[in-house]
């Protein structure tokens, strides 16, 4: 059995420990936060667990086999190093790195020791994209046309990081698995706030597909009352939507004269990419969201970022 770690009991770090507590192919062993609020009320839910102020008690322990990552991003790239370097498979939170320079480095460790490396990017586990991914390959929409993606809220507190690395991420990961195409432009335009950290950014990709290139828009805001989380595919002949802040998790299937429910299974998307995570360590499979993924993500947001920091209407994705 997988003995796991988690470092960083925050918001999601705490959905990690509620899901690892059900999942037969591990034993959660411990976790480390060095907030001591964070530190102390985890231990009074979990009393058995071996909990501490310090990461390098979990990522060094030799009663450790895997560590997930869930601490501020700017921490991610420092406690990954360590934790392979001691022999450790990880799983870790988005962003995983803010370059494709650190992303290379942190496989290449990863590959050297042997151990898997992992991305939570979660919603490639999400039985709904699943379900968009098999309408489309089975081409029921007919040519796509363009996509619409929307993932908006209002933090009323500074952010870690902006909407860019922080919602974004997600966007981009779910086209990369439904459709495995890269674009060929970008353009990001944003919004800032009064509060640290908070802004809205409009994204415009332009995807290769076959001899086509095809619009897509992205809106994702920390700064927009109202939780939004959408994602809208335009085909000649059918749309597919998923609104993923329904209580009923279905696909639509849509044109002008029909609607088409396809349910979706209620299998928790944290719990599948945890699953599958001890599946990669336990068979020595390279996971869904490994390398090639976390390169591809991490250069889209790499040249947005240079869109938004120069005001350049475009940037080409090398």
């Amino acid at each position: 059995m997988i003995r796991v770690a988690v470092c960083g009991v925050g918001h999601w770090g705490r959905n990690y420990l509620r899901v690892l507590s059900g999942i037969g192919e591990c034993q959660l062993v411990g976790f480390a936060d060095i907030n001591p609020n964070n530190t102390e009320q985890i231990g009074l839910l979990y009393p058995h667990l071996i909990a501490s102020s310090d990461p390098d008690e979990v990522i060094c322990s030799d009663s450790v086999d895997a560590v997930i990552v869930a601490t501020p991003p700017e921490t991610h790239v420092a406690l990954c190093t360590k934790a392979l370097r001691h022999g450790k498979h990880v799983l870790v939170e988005k962003p995983i790195a803010f370059s494709t320079k650190e992303v290379k480095k942190l496989f290449l460790i990863a590959n050297e020791e042997q151990k898997i490396l992992m991305v939570g990017h979660i919603m490639e586990y999400h039985p709904a994209i699943e379900t968009i991914k098999q309408v489309i390959e089975a081409k029921r929409l007919g040519e796509i046309r363009f996509i619409l993606m929307s993932r908006t809220h209002l933090n009323d507190l500074p952010a870690a990081v902006g909407a860019l690395w922080d919602l974004a991420v997600h966007d981009l990961s779910m086209i990369r698995y439904i459709f495995g195409a890269c674009p060929c432009s970008i353009t990001a335009k944003g919004i800032g706030s009064h509060l640290p950290g908070l802004e809205a950014v409009f994204i415009y990709l332009g995807l290769q597909l076959g001899t086509r290139e095809i619009p897509v828009f992205i809106n994702v805001s920390q700064i927009t009352p109202g939780k939004c989380r959408k994602i809208k595919v335009i085909g000649r002949e059918l749309s597919a939507e998923f609104d993923d802040t329904l209580v009923e998790k279905s696909v639509r299937l849509m044109n002008m004269n029909e609607t088409i429910l396809l349910p979706v299974s209620m299998v928790e998307p944290l719990a599948a990419e945890c699953r599958h995570f001890f599946e990669c360590i336990l068979y020595g499979k390279n996971p869904r969201t490994s390398l090639e993924d976390a390169l591809w993500v991490t250069n889209i947001l790499e040249k947005a970022q240079e869109s938004l920091d120069n005001d350049n209407p475009s940037q080409l994705i090398g």
